[in-house]
């Protein structure tokens, strides 16, 4: 009768509750890490498409061209001049245009969007700073052909107004 209880296998009660606590603390790890992956996915996406509004901006910049970017305010003790402002669609449509101190928002899918929209993601602005420009009467100056413009584009996030990506170039004339 010895023999034949040695050979009845099982578990014993505290066998399976070590092991279901094993479980639990796995699973909860588990959890846990997929919680931080999800996380890290959502701000690789976010600083992507943060990453393709700059580019896109950029590429508008370098479009219009050195002599076309809309002139700044100069300042005599820098002797750079400093415009800052955003593209927009709906002025002088069906083209666009920059406007003066103006911001772009858009959505998580890069699509433009108004300011108040509850989709509301991201903000684009750009900034055009020129140097060894020719300086005209009044404050105003005009661009000569050895000047130098330089476009940067800041993307943020609206929530917390957090600077998610900084693009620029230089915009030279003749596009060289």
């Amino acid at each position: 009768m010895r023999n034949r209880h040695r050979l009845q296998r099982g578990h014993t009660l505290p066998e399976l509750l070590v092991s279901a606590l094993l479980m639990g603390v796995a699973i909860t790890g588990l959890v846990g890490l997929w919680s931080v992956c999800t996380k890290k996915v959502m701000d690789a996406r976010e600083v992507a498409v943060a990453a393709q509004l700059a580019r896109a901006e950029l590429e508008r910049a370098k479009v219009l061209g050195y002599r076309n970017m809309p002139k700044g305010q100069f300042s005599t003790s820098s002797g750079t001049a400093l415009w800052r402002g955003a593209f927009s669609p709906t002025v002088n449509a069906p083209k666009g245009s920059w406007v003066s101190g103006g911001t772009s928002y858009f959505d998580f899918q890069g699509k433009r969007v108004s300011s108040t929209s509850p989709t509301v993601k991201f903000s684009v602005q750009t900034q055009v700073t020129d140097a060894d420009v020719m300086t005209v009467s009044s404050g105003g100056y005009e661009l000569g052909d050895i000047g130098r413009r330089t476009a940067t584009v800041t993307v943020r996030r609206v929530s917390d107004s957090a600077a998610i990506t900084t693009m620029g170039t230089i915009l030279v004339r003749g596009g060289v």
